[in-house]
Parts: C-alpha cells; sequence; structure tokens
C-alpha cells in the first residue's frame, strides 16, 4: 500500500497537467492583462529576433549539432506559444471550463511540456558553459549562456507557473534524444565538426568514452538537480510573495445579466464572466 501510495506521488509530481487560465494573462506581480501582454511580448519578439538573426549568420544545419542551439529553439517555442495563450485569454472572456477545450487545450500543454525543457535545458547549459567550456568570452556567448538563464529566472519570479518535483522526468527525455542525435552524426558522417562538437569535452572522435560517461553525468544527475532548483526558487518565491501581502489571484466575476429562472434556475446563458483587469 506505500509502495503504491508512493508510486502514485511520483506520477502525479512528473505528470504535465494543464495550468489555469490567469497564468497565461497575468500574475500576482503583474496583475493588470496589458502589462502582462506587453510583458509576453517583449520577452517573446527580443528572442524570436535574436533567434532569426543568429540562424541567419550560422551555417545550417550544423548549428543544431550544438545543445545550446536546441536550449534556444526549446525557449523561443514556450516564449511565443506563451505570448499567443495571452493573446488568447486578453481577447476572450467566456466561460472558464470552454477556454480548456479542443484545441486551445492542446496548445496549452505543448506550452507546459516546452517550459519544462526550456527552463531546465536552459540554466542547465549555462551553468555546464561556464563550468567546463568558457572556449569564447564574446558577446554572443554571454548572451547564449546568460541572457538566457536570466530571462528564464525571471518568467519562473514573474509568473505563477506551478513547477511540480519530478518533471525533469520530461527533460531528460529531450537529452536522451539530443545524445541519440549527436550519436548518429558521429556514426552516419564523416566530417568532423559532427565529431567534435566540443574540444575535449563532447569530443566523439578523440574521446568517446568520456564523452558518453559525460552525458550520461549530465542528464541522469544533473537535470534532476537542475530542476531541483528550479523547484525550490518557484516556492520560495511563493512564500515570499505571501508573506509580502501579494494576494493571490481571483477567479472570475460571475455577472448575472437576466433574472429569468426555470427548473434547474437561472439559465447558463444568463450568465456572463468578467476577468479583473
Amino acid at each position: 500500500m506505500c509502495k503504491q501510495r508512493t508510486c502514485k506521488s511520483i506520477a502525479e509530481q512528473a505528470t504535465i497537467e494543464v495550468q489555469k487560465n490567469e497564468i497565461y494573462h497575468r500574475s500576482r506581480l503583474i496583475r493588470s492583462q496589458r502589462k502582462f501582454l506587453f510583458y509576453r511580448a517583449a520577452l517573446s519578439t527580443y528572442f524570436l529576433v535574436w533567434f532569426i538573426t543568429q540562424n541567419t549568420a550560422v551555417e545550417l544545419p550544423k548549428h543544431y549539432i550544438y545543445l545550446t542551439t536546441w536550449g534556444e529553439t526549446l525557449l523561443n517555442i514556450y516564449f511565443t506559444s506563451a505570448f499567443g495563450l495571452s493573446i488568447y485569454f486578453y481577447m476572450c472572456h467566456e466561460e472558464v471550463e470552454k477556454q480548456q477545450k479542443g484545441m486551445i487545450k492542446i496548445i496549452m500543454w505543448i506550452c507546459e511540456l516546452f517550459r519544462i525543457f526550456s527552463w531546465d535545458v536552459g540554466i542547465m547549459l549555462s551553468i555546464a558553459y561556464w563550468v567546463l567550456l568558457r572556449t569564447d568570452l564574446n558577446p554572443y556567448s554571454w548572451h547564449c549562456h546568460l541572457i538566457n538563464s536570466i530571462s528564464i529566472i525571471a518568467d519562473l519570479i514573474i509568473t505563477d507557473t506551478q513547477v511540480k518535483l519530478y518533471q525533469f522526468i520530461w527533460t531528460i527525455g529531450i537529452g536522451c534524444v539530443f545524445l541519440l542525435h549527436s550519436m548518429i552524426l558521429f556514426f552516419v558522417s564523416d566530417r568532423v565538426d559532427y565529431q567534435i562538437i566540443y574540444e575535449e569535452t563532447l569530443d566523439w572522435g578523440n574521446y568517446p568514452q568520456r564523452s558518453l560517461l559525460l552525458c550520461v553525468i549530465v542528464v541522469l544527475f544533473f537535470i534532476p538537480i537542475v530542476h531541483l532548483g528550479v523547484y525550490t526558487i518557484q516556492r520560495r518565491r511563493d512564500r515570499m510573495l505571501d508573506r509580502a501581502g501579494f494576494k493571490h489571484l481571483n477567479p472570475p466575476v460571475v455577472i448575472v445579466s437576466n433574472h429569468t429562472h426555470d427548473s434547474e434556475g437561472i439559465s447558463i446563458s444568463d450568465i456572463s464572466y468578467a476577468m479583473p483587469q
């Protein structure tokens, strides 16, 4: 019985559930929907422009042999989808239950999945770069391995996104996909660029055993530690806001426009919802 409860608890903490609608268009720190929409627009536009500019200046598909590029791609998908959901919920004032059905619920689930990927991978990349690599200290490296993480931590603090403890399982999955991708390139290609991704670190051509060991350590141990850090920051952030008196978001205000009754009470057509501005 105890094992069943433990397994059930782990499964619940690992599953991806659609966040509350309010998460996407306001927060305890930015209660105004308009200001929150501007925040999402600024963040999404900035990183999308940077991503497009970067990809036009770098050889493709070679650019995608690097985990850094994967991290930036995941981050852009998350920021863009979150911005799209912010627009939707800003413009839509339908019944809350109806807003989490069909295609919009699928988009919300995908956004949450890429949020997990981008937060864990982005912070992990920054730590790994400054600890293991530090190859080129130039504006490009500073942006890719510092600004990205700053934006992730800012998003973690500004938004009311709830992080589950065991969701790092999903990030381990994307890490295994990158590892498989990297090894396939090594075995099927004779290009030196595909064999030596990071010299003496992820170097399949010269140090295959060391490279594999490093990948296993990063994927199975480092990713869970990073996710635990994200989880801890989110929990402490909520506690600090509680102590500081930042109230939780109010639910939609129910407005009864007509007082026509039937056998079941007020008709559903007579009820409208107004979101606090």
